[in-house]
């Protein structure tokens, strides 16, 4: 009975109820091909509702607009992300603001310029959106605000990106964890 009255007091401390209002989010937090903070990808539903604080639990269309996705939209206090659900576990983190990096710098908003500073970077375009592939970022989608010319491949080479125009920029990153075969 102690241990119980112990734990519930722990559990209900300031410190304990930050802490799960952020999903252990810190303003030291990076971003990780597999995760930010106490989110990460392939985590059970449940973690995000133990650890989070979810603001909006909904069903709406996924990046493509080819099918409804499950996501909850979750306070991590200096800002709210988007995780899908797939099969009641974390499929992917989509950061949407400047408020988070990779511990190399890759953030929303960096321009195409700056991104092309990272060798190797190339690009291809789906249904809906332009998804740069950084090297070295296995599970982390980049996606950019436009595209240059328009050709029938859909794959863009490094040199092709280089003559995009300067005003496109990085628009979201996508945290979707490296899947088997892909590094």
């Amino acid at each position: 009975m102690r241990a119980l009255i112990t734990s519930a007091l722990l559990l209900l401390s300031p410190a304990a109820q930050l802490q799960g209002q952020t999903c252990g989010v810190t303003p030291r937090t990076t971003v990780a091909d597999s995760g930010l903070g106490g989110l990460a990808i392939g985590a059970p539903l449940q973690t995000v509702q133990a650890l989070c604080r979810v603001v909006r639990d909904t069903v709406q269309n996924n990046d493509d607009y080819v099918e409804m996705e499950r996501v909850l939209y979750v306070d991590l206090g200096r800002d709210t992300v988007v995780v899908a659900i797939r099969d009641s576990r974390i499929d992917r983190i989509d950061i949407l603001s400047s408020r988070f990096r990779t511990p190399d710098s890759l953030s929303v908003g960096m321009t195409l310029r700056q991104l092309l500073r990272k060798p190797g970077v190339t690009a291809a375009a789906s249904e809906a959106s332009i998804q740069a592939d950084v090297p070295g970022h296995c599970g982390l989608g980049v996606e950019l605000s436009g595209r240059g010319p328009s050709k029938e491949d859909p794959e863009y080479t490094n040199a092709e990106l280089r003559r995009w125009p300067a005003t496109i920029t990085v628009t979201k990153l996508s945290i979707y964890g490296c899947r088997r075969g892909e590094c």
